[in-house]
């Protein structure tokens, strides 16, 4: 009989923020998680600034459009921007007009964008085909790497998670040796990965922060079909996500755009495709059962052109498995009483510890539920395989045992430009697991008290809105809320039996039991 334990976890995050201010504000704002900036600096041929330069911002995905006028000392941001590809037009009287077609927002970051107007009239323009990507921020310490998980779509992974490309980045040292995700990041220490969220809602409860990578990680797994990029952000950070001042990840939901776009996957293997491993070989047992389905399909596009947009993912894993169990077994001869051991000289020697017993006036017989409990051993035998110990009473029974991993990852997000100064987004993520006796047995053939024979469940869930309200080009309103919930069960079939009653507990600190000292 195994131990209950059921951990669970609620948490509601809100956060209202105003930002606002004159020209010098724009020079160093930063942004929200789950969001990226892009900065523009515009000067004339002489390196003069050109203050009240009339930007346009267009996301190139659902043409949504974004306003701004440079200030005084020629810079404006364009703050709380979602992940992609944007198009840049600058234009001033006096000068010829600037287009760039490709300016590239990542998550947490900043992208920079220098511009030099030529004196020409303003129906002349100038058209600029280079991708503008995040540049180093030379006004902040931040160190941060993007993971674009179209880079890794098409690659053969082992698995779905995108949490394992975190250890493929520069700065990552293991050391706890290959594969390992014991570590640090730039030379952090070893527990730094103590914070994630998700579309700007935390992905980690507190109370396994501490553990870092070792245990929890996030509460749902982000996947490469609805995970669009990730940012590992290090050194000194920010207040504006839910980090430490070591250590954030940083990751986005894939989101609709003008275009319907969908994909399908199937990540398929099976025991007839393995090889058997050197130790079942060696102990005679066939190959372990290996069945995965990892399936599933993402689709995602407009509602409303230009206005409200969609992405959805469902994916699947199905997992038929099997564990290799060994106990200990007594043999035939020693269930009857009958104790061998070796002299002095080394020969096997026999002796009837029940007859021994019963010349010392101790009971002479078998314990009738003991002898019970060694007839149903003896009678699985069959089912697995004796392997001999040192010991010539007793030999390793090896046998195989059957269980199933089922796991679901549904997501979904919305996007809205209500106005060009309205804009709102909804995102929820899940991971639903259940483990079918995934605790296996001491014995085969059911034998066991159903209570050692026991399965594990988990229900995790993460939820997000958001909104971007601009009142006047250098006053902007954000406002977020998250909800994350955290829930596992271990021994199932042990819920509603009330153990400390069964049998006594032993507890720390000198208490051997629940009650107090013994």
């Amino acid at each position: 009989m195994k131990n209950k334990s059921v951990q669970g976890l609620m948490t509601l995050v809100l956060a209202v923020g105003l930002v606002g201010g004159g020209p010098a504000i724009f020079t160093a704002w930063g942004q929200t998680s789950n969001t990226g900036t892009v900065t523009v600096t515009v000067l004339d041929q002489a390196g003069a600034t050109v203050p009240s330069a009339d930007l346009q911002l267009r996301d190139l995905g659902t043409n949504d459009v974004r306003k701004g006028v440079t200030q005084t000392n020629g810079v404006y941001s364009f703050p709380n921007l979602p992940f992609g590809q944007y198009e840049l037009t600058v234009g001033k009287n006096g000068f010829q007009t600037q287009v760039f077609e490709s300016v590239q927002v990542q998550t947490g970051r900043i992208t920079s964008v220098g511009v030099t107007l030529r004196v020409g009239g303003t129906s002349q323009q100038v058209t600029v085909s280079d991708t503008a990507t995040p540049l180093v921020e030379s006004d902040s310490s931040t160190l941060a790497n993007t993971i674009d998980t179209k880079q890794v779509t098409s690659l053969p992974m082992q698995s779905r998670n995108v949490m394992s490309l975190a250890f493929l980045v520069p700065g990552w040292s293991s050391t706890g040796g290959v594969a390992s995700s014991t570590g640090t990041w730039d030379n952090l220490p070893g527990g730094a990965v103590v914070s994630a969220d998700f579309d700007g809602t935390p992905g980690i409860s507190n109370r396994f922060r501490s553990g870092g990578f070792n245990y929890g990680t996030t509460v749902v797994q982000p996947r490469i079909e609805d995970v669009a990029e990730m940012t590992i952000q290090t050194a000194q950070l920010d207040l504006s996500g839910t980090g430490t001042s070591a250590m954030r990840f940083s990751i986005v939901t894939r989101r609709g755009t003008n275009q319907f776009h969908g994909r399908a996957f199937e990540d398929f293997r099976n025991t007839d495709l393995n090889a058997n491993s050197w130790i079942n070989n060696a102990r005679g047992l066939p190959r372990n059962i290996l069945k995965l389905n990892d399936f599933g399909g993402s689709v995602g596009g407009p509602i409303l052109k230009n206005k409200l947009f969609f992405f959805g993912t469902w994916a699947q894993s199905i997992q038929p498995v099997t564990n290799s169990v060994t106990s200990t077994v007594l043999n035939p001869a020693a269930q009857q009483g009958l104790f061998s051991y070796k002299d002095a000289g080394g020969k096997i020697q026999t002796v009837d510890l029940l007859q021994v017993a019963g010349a010392a006036g101790l009971p002479s017989k078998l314990n009738t539920n003991v002898a019970g409990s060694l007839q149903k051993i003896s009678g699985v035998f069959n089912q697995g395989a004796l392997i001999p110990t040192s010991d010539p009473n007793t030999s390793t029974l090896s046998f195989l045992s059957p269980a199933k991993v089922t796991i679901y990852y549904p997501t979904l997000r919305l996007d809205w430009a209500a106005t060009d100064k309205v804009r709102l987004f909804l995102s929820y993520g899940q991971t639903k697991e259940n483990d079918d006796k995934v605790n296996a047995p001491q014995f085969p053939g059911g034998i066991d008290s159903a209570l050692v024979y026991t399965s594990n469940l988990a229900n995790s869930r993460i939820a997000g809105v958001g909104l971007n309200w601009v009142l006047r080009p250098t006053l902007i309103n954000e406002f977020h809320a998250g909800y994350m919930y955290q829930l596992r069960v271990f021994d199932t079939e042990t819920l509603g039996i009330d153990l400390p009653n069964l049998y006594r507990q032993t507890w720390p600190y000198g208490l051997t039991s629940l009650y107090g000292n013994a």
